[in-house]
């Protein structure tokens, strides 16, 4: 899949001296996370070459907020705890946790996008941006 990425860590590998013995031929043993990325995070703008029309979801991650206000964050993969990026002090409510959230960018890790329609409740006044990316088998 070209809009994704892989975690992995080198297990073993050959020298520089294996490598050119034979010819160029190496093989490298990784240990690697089970789960695949999203290269680009949701809601962002990405060219349609890299869109998957059978995964993907085209959605809004940034919101302005007066007040009070409910929106919907829909997440294609497993559970993630997103970035919050807020211009001022908000108070969000997500599956049934209230959390609160100053100025500037924070993670708090009990607020979690469950797989599918999530709706926040928000109160406050400002910008605010969830920035995350699928996480997928």
């Amino acid at each position: 899949m070209p809009d994704c990425y892989y975690l992995a860590e080198v297990e073993s590998a050959p020298t520089f001296e294996q490598v050119v013995k034979n010819a160029g031929n190496m093989e490298v043993e990784f240990i690697a996370y089970p789960f695949k990325y999203g290269i680009a995070l949701e809601g962002s703008d990405q060219p349609w070459d890299l869109f998957n029309f059978n995964i993907g979801c085209m959605q809004e991650s940034k919101f302005n907020i007066t007040g009070n206000r409910t929106i919907e964050i829909y997440n294609v993969g497993r559970d993630v705890c997103p970035v919050v990026s807020c211009t001022s002090s908000m108070t969000m409510k997500l599956n049934g946790y209230t959390a609160n959230f100053n100025s500037g960018e924070s993670t708090d890790w009990r607020f979690k996008l469950k797989t599918g329609a999530n709706t926040i409740t928000i109160n406050g006044t400002g910008d605010v941006e969830f920035k995350f990316r699928k996480e997928l088998l």
